[in-house]
């Protein structure tokens, strides 16, 4: 299953006009009940995500699309792109997730969590997280050195005022 992420930026006012189905984080963790994707036991989390109407929280309904390629990569990854992300100043990759960023930016001075700043329903098998504020100050030569940092980087310097980089990651 192919892994598509999107680094953007735009406003925290912006994100639910962008994202109309999706929903903020609840202002507390609960404690859900889910299911271990690996050993199929049920397990106890602590998660901020909104309920859904219908969402068991065991096994959430999945969407998988087959997808053909016609011409270069870049564009399908751009072609692909929710309407609104595509206006947003953005850079389109494959496989970056919080797993593999998150090491570059330590390395690169960049400290902080990544939150969800909102959830998309269950059947869509998306995320959103906002990067640390501090991503707008890499200045660490190891950005100019990165295939992965040179490019967020570059992202960050178009930022206006008010603006975050968000990830979006759909599989």
């Amino acid at each position: 299953m192919a892994i598509y992420t999107t680094f953007f930026l735009c406003t925290p006012g912006e994100l639910l006009l962008g994202f109309p189905d999706w929903r903020l984080p609840l202002p507390q963790p609960v404690r859900r009940e889910r299911r271990n994707p690996f050993t199929g036991e049920l397990i106890i989390v602590e998660s901020r995500e909104p309920e859904w109407p219908g969402d068991s929280d065991l096994e959430p309904p999945r969407n998988y699309q087959v997808a053909t390629i016609e011409g270069r990569y870049e564009d399908y990854l751009e072609r692909r792109l929710p309407e609104f992300v595509r206006a947003c100043a953005h850079w389109a990759a494959k496989g970056l997730t919080e797993a593999t960023v998150g090491p570059l930016l330590k390395a690169a001075s960049v400290d902080g969590s990544w939150e969800f700043a909102i959830y998309s329903p269950p059947s869509s098998d998306a995320t959103l997280q906002e990067l640390p504020l501090q991503v707008f100050h890499i200045s660490s030569p190891i950005n100019q050195e990165s295939e992965i940092l040179a490019p967020i980087a570059a992202l960050a310097h178009k930022a206006t005022a008010g603006q975050r980089m968000y990830l979006l990651t759909e599989a």
